[in-house]
Formats: structure tokens, sequence, C-alpha cells
């Protein structure tokens, strides 16, 4: 039987990758794209020439009714969900001084919040399930101060997801339930590129070596990891 995972952010630069990697490992995937953006879901289902064992449903990460519910109905058609890779999010400039309270809670929102609302009720279902591996995608900036200088509201929204890593491992670990979390510096997107087009592109991390990444996370091979953060910075 297929091995299925849920992938959120399916859409974005690194979930194009993810969700192509997974294909060509077996997987049924089921990738969530932005719920009112349809045009999201149509392209995804072009680029995977719509393959058959790609399911693309829309979602809106930050509704929990909404999470809650759409995570709960997966068990009509999929009995089990072995693994879920949650890579929504967004990135924003400004320290200490351009941080507001609107800055604030918008990074904590799509960094933060699009992660707990699924990893939540998808914790709960692996737990009774006897297991499951999570995947989340923190930053360099959350782990290293210096490197998050001009970005305090991502930087802190990142680290939450972290420590959400963290809380989930204490309570998992008695049920083979395993959050990873990787931890890139920047990755090498078109929009980045157009961001700093001065910066040499060769040292950045590519979607393609993250999701290597997270395949590993999910297979057998990591089962004996314990608690594991995966820092991916590229070539300096």
């Amino acid at each position: 039987m297929k091995r299925t995972i849920l992938i959120s952010g399916s859409a974005g630069n690194l979930g194009q990758a993810v969700t192509g990697r997974f294909l060509r490992d077996g997987y049924q995937v089921v990738a969530l794209s932005q719920l009112g953006h349809p045009e999201q879901a149509h392209s995804l289902r072009q680029l995977f020439n719509h393959h058959p064992d790609l399911d693309v449903r829309e979602l809106d990460a930050l509704n929990e009714k909404s999470a809650r519910a759409f995570v709960d109905s997966l068990s009509g058609k999929y009995p089990t969900v072995e693994a879920a890779a949650l890579l929504v999010g967004s990135f924003a400039m400004g320290g200490v001084a351009e941080t507001d309270e609107a800055l604030l809670d918008r990074m904590i929102s799509l960094n933060f919040k699009s992660a707990y609302l699924l990893a939540q009720p998808l914790f709960g279902q692996m737990k009774q399930q006897g297991g499951g591996r999570l995947v989340l995608v923190g930053a360099r900036t959350a782990v290293e101060a210096n490197s998050g200088r001009g970005v305090l509201a991502y930087s802190i929204s990142k680290a939450m997801v972290v420590k959400l890593a963290d809380l989930l491992n204490v309570e998992g670990k008695a049920h083979n339930v395993i959050t990873s979390v990787v931890v890139p510096d920047i990755i090498d997107t078109p929009p980045n590129r157009a961001d700093m087009p001065g910066a040499n592109f060769d040292v950045w991390v590519k979607p393609e070596e993250i999701a290597e990444v997270i395949a590993f996370a999910c297979s057998p091979a990591a089962d004996r990891l314990d608690e594991p953060v995966y820092k991916i910075y590229g070539h300096q």
C-alpha cells in the first residue's frame, strides 16, 4: 500500500520541489493550495501532468475549524497519513524599530499558525494510528541571533516553529510520532533572486536539496533519530 503524505504550501517554490520528490518516491501526495486561488491548484496539476497519485485540495490554513475538519475528512479516503510536510510561510524585513504589531501578527500567522493549525489535528491522528512523521520549516535566523538582525518578526515566528517541534517530540516520543525541523538559510527561488539581485546565487540552498532532506526525514532511515533538526546552509 502506498504511503500518504500531506504537503501544505505545495504551490510555492519549495512546495513544488517537495511534491515532485515524494511523487517520484511513490507516495500518494495530498497537496494543499491556497483557498480562493484556483489557479494554484490548476498549475500544480499541470506541472505534474495530472499525476494519478497527486490529490490537490484547497484550504485556508489559517482557519482552525477548516484545518481540523479537513484532517478529519482525510480518513474517509486515506486510512492513514504517514507523513506531513507543512511548508506554508512568508518573509518580511524589519528590525526592532520597524516591527509593529501588524507585522508581528502577520509573520506569526503565516509562519507559525499555518503550521500549528494543521500539526495539531495531524499529531492527534498520528498518535492514534501508532506513528507518523511531521516536518516543519524553521530558519537560520531563528536559531542564530546574529543572522536575525533586521528580520525580527520573521525570526521570532520561525523560532516558535522550532519550539513547537520540541514540544511535539516530548509528547510524541511514546507514540512513534517524530517531528523534524529543516532549518535553511536563503533558499534559491525566483522571488529571492529578484529581491537580492547582487547576491551570489550559487551559495544559496536549492529547493531540491531541502526536498531531499525532507524525504529522508520521512523515511525509515530516519526512524532512530531523536528530535531531529536539519541545518541546511548551502555552500558558504
